[in-house]
């Protein structure tokens, strides 16, 4: 039952209300029952024991069983009922939160556990415990981006959320810091380390579009926002999503908004989000 991942769909669209949070630890080994309403709790545990969640509105009839090891993170949702078996007394990092918003769009594995990351995570926490005395916002900030990360991690995803392989990370960051450039996808194959024909199959499973495709889906957001927002010429909005042609950018605009560049600058296209595209 430990090995299952189950997820939670907590409300991440806003900033969490961080009701508590610092270090605890249990005194004495043996067990401990855990009970907390109304607030979703974080732990990040340095010490090895297990621990048994049942939650009927979440998990239904099933008790969760998970191992707790250093490293190890629980995101559970409110009113979970918690056991811990320790063999020995153990510490962790606590955060109590108030989510608001509506339930679902982000999935978060109920227990996971860091590796690589787990210094970088480690850090993110204790930040957020120094800065909750004198400036909780910043400390709602470090834990909403703790939280997350705790998504971003394999086996999170939701249908609001992208879990990309590191070679689709890579070539995302790579395309976000150079749209205004004109690069192609071999040049991004090889900035995310793999081959050409390797990155359209990630990119296919992740996003179910070919790298192309999503790199004219990237040019053309930003082209209708600074069309509808800015005072740029349209010459000038065409070199800033890298398509500097403005034959071939009037071309791509049509295709993807069914309008010439005058018409979406002119207010006369759906919202992008209303738009129907078609980037291949």
């Amino acid at each position: 039952m430990g090995k299952e991942i189950i997820l939670a769909e907590p409300p991440l669209q806003q900033a969490p209300s961080l009701m508590q949070n610092g270090p605890a630890s249990f005194g004495q080994s043996g067990a401990h029952k855990y009970f907390l309403a109304g607030l979703w709790q974080l732990h990040l545990y340095h010490d090895e024991g297990e621990i048994r969640l049942t939650n009927p509105e979440w998990f239904g009839d099933t008790t969760l069983i998970y191992p707790i090891r250093p490293g190890a993170v629980s995101f559970l949702p409110p009113d979970t009922h918690s056991e811990y078996h320790l063999s020995r007394p153990g510490s962790f990092y606590y955060a109590h939160l108030a989510l608001n918003g509506s339930r679902g769009g982000v999935c978060v594995p109920v227990m996971q556990y860091l590796d690589h990351d787990r210094g970088e995570m480690e850090r993110l926490f204790e930040e957020a415990i120094g800065l909750s005395a004198t400036r909780g916002w910043r400390a709602e900030m470090k834990i909403w981006e703790f939280v997350c990360r705790l998504s971003e991690r394999g086996g999170s995803r939701g249908p609001e959320a992208v879990g990309d392989h590191p070679a689709v990370a890579r070539a995302r960051q790579f395309i976000a810091l150079r749209l205004d450039q004109p690069i192609g996808v071999p040049e991004i194959a090889r900035a995310a380390g793999v081959s050409h024909c390797h990155l359209n199959r990630l990119f296919h499973a992740e996003l179910a579009m070919p790298v192309k495709s999503y790199l004219t889906q990237q040019r053309m957001s930003r082209a209708h926002y600074l069309l509808t927002y800015s005072s740029q010429p349209i010459k000038s909005i065409a070199a800033d999503v890298g398509i500097p042609d403005l034959h071939l950018f009037n071309k791509v605009v049509r295709r993807h908004f069914g309008a010439p560049p005058t018409l979406v600058q002119a207010g006369m296209v759906p919202k992008i989000n209303e738009a129907s595209p078609n980037v291949r």
